[in-house]
Formats: C-alpha cells, structure tokens, sequence
C-alpha cells in the first residue's frame, strides 16, 4: 500500500537514493520517468515492475534502447560511491563524511544520483572527487608497479627483520591492480616516506583530504630515494670507471661509502639499494636468486656490522658487496638455473642446449624448501641429474682434451682441433651438443687420419712409388690441389694431384734428362719436313721424265741413283744395329726411348719387366 501511494519509496527502501533526495524536483522527475517506463498497460506497478525500475535506474544491463539515437543512462547513487572508492583504497581521512557529501552534491548538482553512459565517466567521477590526483593507494600501487619503494611499509627499523620480511613475502604476490589489498599488505608508511608525501601533495580546503598531484609524482618519489643532506663536502668518486655508456658516470661512490647521484649539477645521496632494486641485480647475476630472503638476509647482516641497518633503512652497496663475499658466498650448496649454466659453459666448457638443459636437467631437480619462487637447486642433484642425461657422451671441449692427449703436438693435430667443431656437428644432426661412446669414436677416428700432409706425401712419392720428385715441385703441386687450405690431402684431392703430377711435371722431366729442347725439337720436325719435301719432288721428276722419253743415259743414271740409295739405306741400317725394315727402326727407338724414361723415374727392375711386357718391346 505504501508503494501504491507512493512508488518512489521503493528506491529509499532499497538505499538508491536518500529520503531527502526524494522530494526533491530534479530527482523526483528521474525517479518518476523510471517508473513510468515500466508500467503495466493498465498503468499499474506491480511488484516486478517496482523491481524492474531500480535496476533499470542502476544497471547498465538493464537499461532501456536508446531512443532517437540517445543512449539511455544509468544512474550511480552515494552508497555504490563509497563501495567504489573503498575498492580503490581509498583511507577513512580520504573518505571524511561531511567533505564526500558536499562533493557528491557538487558532482551530483543536487540531485543525489550521477547519470553516466560508459564506465569512463565514472573513471572521471573519481578523478574530479581526487582533483585529478592520486590517493595514497593509488601511490603506492605506482610505487609497487615502477619499482621504486613499494615496499617501504615494510619497515625493519619500525617493525624488527622478522616482521618486516613476513610483510613483504605477503605483498609479493598481491595483484598489483588490486589497490584495496595493495593498500592493506602495504602497510603505513615509515616517517620518511609520509614527510614526502606532505611535501608534495596538496588539499583543495582546510579541511579536505590530501592528494599528490600528477606533476608532483617525480618529486615525490625523489624524496623518498634521496636522502635530504644539505652542504655536505663529501670526496666523490665514479662508482664504475670503465663503463660502457657514459650516463653510468653520473653514480658514483662517497667517501662516506654511500651511493651518490649527479643530476642538473646538483649531488643527491641515496639512502641506499631499496628492494625492489636488489632484485633487479640480483637477477642480473648468474649466482644470486631473486628472493626477498636474500636481500633481508644482506640487511641483517648490515644490522649486525653497522647497528640500526647502518642509518638508512635500505641495504648499502659496500654491505651487500661484503656481505657477498663473506658470507654468501663462503658456504654455497644451492644455485639458480642461470649459475647452473654459466658453470656448464664457462667453467666445463660443455655448451649444451639452453632448452634442454633446462628443461630435461635443472627442472626435474628438487627445490630448495625455502625458496619462495622456486628458483634454486642442490649442485649435487645437478650434478648427478647432468652425469645422467649426458650419460657417457662427450661434448667438444672434451674431444678436444681427448685430442691433445692422444695426438702428438704437430700440423696434424692442429688441423684436427681446427675441423673439430665441423666433424661435431656433423655427427650431431639434433644439435644436442654430446656425442655417445661409438660416435665419439667415429669422430676420433675422421680427426686423427684427416688425409695425407705434405710430408706423407714426400714419403708415398720416394719411398712406396719409387719415383724421385724435387720437394719444391712436390710443394708446388701440393699447394695448387689443397683446395680447402686446411693442409693436408682427402682422397678427392690425392688422385687429381697425381694425375696431375703424373701427366705435367714427368713429360717435361724426360725431356730435360734428353737434353731437348724446344728449339731442338722443332728443328728437328722442320728437318724431318724438308727431307719428305725434297722426296716427293725427287718422286715427281721421275714421273714426268718417263714419258717425254729421254733417252737410256738417263735411266741409266737413276737406275745408278737408285741402286746408290739403296746401299747408303743397308749402311745406315747397320750402322745404328737394326734390320732391313722402318718397323724395326721404330721398335729400336721406343726400347731407346723406354730405358731413357727407366733411368730418368728411376724404376726398379720388376717395374721395368712388367713395362717392357706391356709394350711388346
């Protein structure tokens, strides 16, 4: 009945809208024109449309279509407000009742309700209760997302070490866009931090709640890295005086064996290495894992050596450096992945596949209990998990201890290590980097009998073949067939070398042992020419004196002519120990020429028989 009499009471009941709002005309009309959208065709409102209508006012979901290309709008009241900004961290002092309800009614204009499309508006919403800027929530969500003393809430002077690592184990896993629960495992502030906060943020009245405006973030964060020192003369000294980039030149280390920064001419003095900075080099050395342990391990340390973290609640590099040295270092059982490899490659020279190594030998390791992310391993478990995948393969820096073992020092070995890394891979098509037992064998084998050097060769030529070759010509063709350089012969490279030995330096060898020159020989071809000349002119004379018939003188006298050459061609027969035929010329002068070839290539006799056979001489 009450509904019936008066329908907007409905949103009062149901915390949409305040009872004094309600008789208001501008939020009277909104309520009403809800209403009115979800009557009956009788005019009535029966329970469901009552329903209908708050969520209609509220929901986006719920909303009816736009009408003439207008969107049709929600409605946010105070309470769903208060529910956001608490969500978003915002503290009791930032939320001060009597400063929110005069905003809301600014922002609202009077009417209690804020009519909004899109989620951006009320993205705006916020920004303009906040001035556009940020909330101590939101500060220390930008703090914990940039790195730079998210952590500071977790305060080893004001909370003791145990407390404050217990702190920051919790906030390391808080999703960083959840600012209520980021506000909440954050802690409060320490002093130093709060006087920062006064220093940059601003209040828009007396009594208004105070936020840090966007352009006073970077001083804000400043104050808290740096530590306020007025005029100190303090002897500066650059942290690194061989580094790669010249901007590192701006850090450098104080008489005062703290971190200072250069910046725009002026000295700033850091209170020391924060920890979300520690992690950052942590992670950038193969031997320390990115654990909070660690760095509040380093920080106890310093509060034993120096009292009272050394007067600065982060961790000093000198500390960490001999903290380092002294203490974790000293007794090490535990590594990371990252170690792990750096010892496989750098210290055993064994450059596995990162994918496996990882994968196949560190993973299946078991964890250090202790280690929150997982990320170290016993050295003993590594080293039995490696000896197990290698089993008894060999990876190249062992071949090449093998080598240099089993090899004399000489040009053979050297050309072996030199095609070691080429015959691995070759033998390696899976790219694991290890060779078992039989291939490794394999691989020793192609390494110690590459080919023939130029040495073996010299022996092979004189000593096997018999055949006595200058070493400066043997060189020379040694060189012009080592066609890849690396200083010995593979059998594709011997055969032509001797093929090409055999067919170029022997020919030219027998002519000089003949004592003929090219000059000879050609004279000797012309004189050969001139001879047949003159006999086939001699030839045609006597052709042609036959039939002009000359008289019987004539023939007479080349019958003489005739008879006379004959006898000087018996004589010359004779005189050089042959037949009566040009065949058994020929046959005298190749058996000449043989024994001349015998005697210059220095044959033994069963060479010579099996020669002497072959040619039928």
């Amino acid at each position: 009945s009450v509904y019936k009499n008066d329908a907007t009471q409905v949103f009062v009941d149901c915390g949409v809208v305040e009872y004094r709002y309600k008789y208001w005309p501008a939020t009277k009309s909104i309520l009403q024109s809800v209403l009115d959208k979800n009557k009956c065709f009788t005019g009535d409102l029966y329970p469901g449309a009552l329903v209908g209508a708050v969520k209609m006012l509220c929901l986006p979901e719920a909303k009816p279509p736009p009408m003439n290309d207008i969107p049709a709008k929600t409605y946010l009241w105070y309470g769903a407000l208060v529910h956001i900004l608490k969500k978003l961290g915002w503290s009791d002092e930032e939320m001060e009742p009597a400063w929110l309800g005069r905003r809301w009614r600014e922002v609202t204009e009077g009417t209690g309700l804020f009519a909004y499309e899109n989620e951006d508006q009320l993205i705006g919403l916020v920004m303009s209760l906040s001035s556009g800027g940020l909330w101590k929530a939101a500060a220390k969500g930008l703090m914990f997302n940039v790195g730079v003393g998210g952590y500071s809430g977790c305060d080893v002077q004001r909370d003791g070490l145990e407390k404050a690592a217990k702190a920051a184990h919790a906030l390391m896993f808080v999703d960083p866009i959840n600012l209520l629960a980021l506000a909440e495992k954050a802690g409060t502030w320490p002093d130093y931090v709060e006087d920062a906060w006064r220093r940059n943020s601003q209040r828009a009245g007396s009594l208004d709640p105070t936020f840090l405006p966007v352009d006073r973030i970077l001083d804000f964060l400043r104050d808290v890295v740096y530590l306020p020192v007025g005029e100190v003369e303090v002897k500066l000294t650059p942290l690194s005086a061989w580094c790669t980039n010249a901007l590192d030149l701006q850090w450098k280390m104080g008489g005062d064996k703290a971190v200072w920064h250069t910046i725009g001419g002026t000295n700033k003095r850091l209170r020391g290495i924060w920890l979300e900075l520690a992690l950052v080099l942590f992670k950038s050395m193969d031997t320390v894992p990115t654990d909070l342990d660690v760095y509040y391990q380093a920080l106890a340390f310093q509060d034993k050596t120096l009292g009272k973290s050394g007067g600065t609640p982060w961790l000093r590099l000198e500390v960490l450096r001999r903290w380092l040295k002294e203490v974790y270092y000293k007794d090490r059982r535990w590594c990371t992945f990252a170690s792990f490899k750096a010892i496989t490659h750098n210290l055993l020279r064994c450059d596995l596949p990162e994918g496996p190594l990882l994968t196949q030998v560190f993973t299946p390791c078991p964890k250090d209990p202790e280690d929150d992310l997982g990320e170290l391993r016993r050295l003993t478990d590594l080293g039995g998990a490696l000896f197990t995948w290698m089993g008894y393969g060999l990876w190249p820096a062992a071949m090449e201890v093998a080598l240099t073992e089993i090899m004399p020092r000489g040009r053979v070995q050297t050309v072996a290590l030199s095609v070691l890394d080429e015959e691995f891979k070759a033998l390696d098509p899976e790219g694991l980097g290890i060779l078992q037992p039989a291939e490794a064998v394999v691989l020793l084998h192609r390494l110690v009998a590459p080919g023939l050097t130029c040495e073996d060769m010299t022996d092979f030529v004189s000593s096997r073949l018999g055949m006595q070759v200058p070493d400066r010509e043997l060189h020379k063709y040694f060189a012009m067939m080592d066609v890849n350089g690396d200083g010995v012969l593979q059998a594709d490279e011997f055969i032509p070398m001797f093929v090409y030995l055999t067919f170029d330096f022997f020919p030219h060898h027998v002519l000089r042992r003949l004592n003929l020159s090219t000059g000879k020989i050609v004279a000797f071809v012309l004189s050969v020419l001139l001879l047949l000349g003159l006999l086939f002119a001699l030839i045609t004379l006597v052709i042609a004196a036959f039939p002009t018939g000359k008289g019987v003188a004539a023939t007479l006298h080349s019958s003489v002519s005739g008879v006379s050459a004959y006898v000087a061609k018996q004589s010359s027969d004779k005189s050089i120990g042959a037949e009566d035929s040009m065949a058994n010329v020929k046959k005298e002068l190749e058996a000449k020429a043989l024994m001349a070839v015998v005697a210059v290539l220095g044959l033994s006799k069963a060479v010579y028989d099996n020669l002497t056979r072959m040619m039928g001489v």
